[in-house]
């Protein structure tokens, strides 16, 4: 996969947050931006040449991938 190292995410966020957006059903390959928020510890994460933007919660413990 080819990847791109813009963002603050390490390859093995990279990794896990592909690998959650796809168990969703959504497509993301390759990973082309991710960053975690300091504010609350959210990603987002764009996919298939910056087409697509995911948001990655942790609700109450549970995480969501969410198309945006």
């Amino acid at each position: 996969m080819t990847r791109t190292n813009e963002g603050n995410c390490s390859a093995t966020q990279r990794d896990a947050a592909q690998g959650m957006i796809r168990a969703y059903g959504y497509s993301c390959a390759p990973v082309n931006f991710c960053l975690q928020s300091s504010w609350d510890g959210s990603y987002r994460v764009t996919c298939n040449s910056n087409r697509y933007v995911y948001r990655l919660e942790d609700r109450g413990g549970n995480w969501t991938v969410m198309l945006k």
